[in-house]
């Protein structure tokens, strides 16, 4: 059974979805083994496979440099209808549309596995009718969310709708759709009665190499907060900031809040910690190739995003054995029981309050360490991942 993962990402940025395609690259053995041959086609699979084998330094210089003439570009076009449509739909479309004729010279594949809504909306049609289809939403319950939150110019038009009336069409027509959480299981089945939804929650690529997290041993006074993801309004890294600025002196000098990650706000937020004199207290580390030595040294994993699924920087911290505060978007109220985590809305006066929890004495951190690692091995494990994307291709690709 050959099954293509398709994508239009260009593999140099390591978003979730490229995490999610080196999982697939990494665990290649363990498929073949049940009879899975897997092929990634994307935008640039070199990319891809350059990151595997280690040599991701030119790759990340060179996308550090486009990220920041795409975030200067971004401010002039993107407030525009024309400037959005441009860039946000049509540069997509055409992606999606290479990445699928790509994919399509190879006429024996059994199942396509798409992990963009381009790519879906593209495949659905241009691929065989014999091969099986399977499509991935990555995000939360409104998958076309953070598509509009970065190209708002677009929201209540023509694009919209056309790609509303598209996510009816994908939903209804592939033979399995994949989330990453029960929640939106059910809000999409509710939306879509025809479609086959199916959960498997993600796991932590790393883990399967045999990497742990060595025992988080503080060295100062301070509290250690750790955020990780890419610098995108989503993400609400700038509620962070925000947050800190609520706190007082005092409150902010027993924290120390690390962001790992680059992006178009990287300037943004660079900017508001200069102005707001929080150069003492919130460190912005830029993107990192080894994001597991930061959740290390914390004491805490903040995860502050408007809007996700599940995203692997939570579980990594999950597998690292850190107290958890977290919005609640997405997947992830559905995990965490009382007291197992802090979960807030994504405001900057709910994570101000969140970050004084941590040092008032009303929660117990250590509790909060030992039930993130229980509840990894119980949901995320690597091999439940394996075990049930095998067992969906069988059904898939047999039923």
């Amino acid at each position: 059974m050959l099954v293509k993962l398709v994508s239009i990402t260009n593999g140099c940025h390591t978003n979730g979805v490229v995490r999610f395609l080196e999982f697939f690259l990494i665990n290649k053995v363990f498929f073949e083994k049940a009879g899975v041959r897997i092929s990634i086609d994307i935008v640039n699979s070199y990319a891809l496979n350059s990151n595997q084998s280690g040599d991701k330094d030119k790759n990340l210089h060179v996308s550090q440099k486009k990220t920041m003439i795409r975030a200067r570009l971004k401010e002039i076009v993107l407030n525009y209808f024309v400037g959005a449509l441009l860039v946000g739909f049509v540069k997509n479309y055409i992606k999606g549309l290479m990445v699928c004729i790509k994919s399509a010279k190879n006429n024996v594949t059994d199942i396509y596995f798409y992990q963009d809504v381009f790519v879906a909306m593209i495949g659905l049609y241009m691929h065989s009718a014999r091969s099986k289809k399977i499509t991935i939403y990555h995000s939360g319950v409104d998958v076309l969310s953070q598509f509009f939150l970065s190209y708002p110019a677009l929201k209540n038009t023509v694009v919209e709708r056309y790609m509303q009336s598209q996510m009816q069409e994908i939903s209804n027509r592939m033979s399995a759709v994949v989330v990453l959480g029960d929640n939106i299981k059910n809000a999409l089945k509710k939306e879509y009665p025809k479609a086959n939804v199916k959960r498997i929650y993600n796991t932590v690529p790393w883990a399967i190499k045999g990497y742990d997290c060595s025992e988080n041993k503080r060295e100062t006074n301070k509290i250690n907060v750790v955020c990780v993801g890419s610098l995108q309004k989503r993400k609400g890294f700038d509620l962070v900031v925000k947050a800190m600025t609520i706190l007082k002196p005092e409150e902010r000098n027993k924290i120390n809040v690390v962001i790992v990650g680059g992006g178009e706000e990287y300037e943004y937020l660079k900017n508001y910690i200069e102005v707001n004199e929080l150069s003492n207290c919130v460190v912005l580390a830029g993107k990192q190739q080894n994001v597991k030595d930061y959740l290390e040294q914390a004491d805490v994993f903040l995860l502050p995003s408007r809007n996700e699924g599940l995203p692997l920087a939570l579980l990594e911290a999950m597998y690292c054995k850190l107290p958890i505060i977290a919005t609640k978007v997405g997947s992830i109220p559905e995990i965490f029981m009382h007291k197992d985590a802090i979960l807030i809305s994504p405001e900057e006066n709910d994570l101000a309050y969140a970050l004084r929890m941590l040092f008032d004495g009303t929660i117990d951190l250590n509790y909060m360490a030992q039930r993130s690692r229980m509840l990894y091995d119980e949901y995320f494990h690597q091999e439940k991942f394996v075990t049930n994307y095998i067992e969906l291709f069988d059904s898939v690709c047999n039923g």
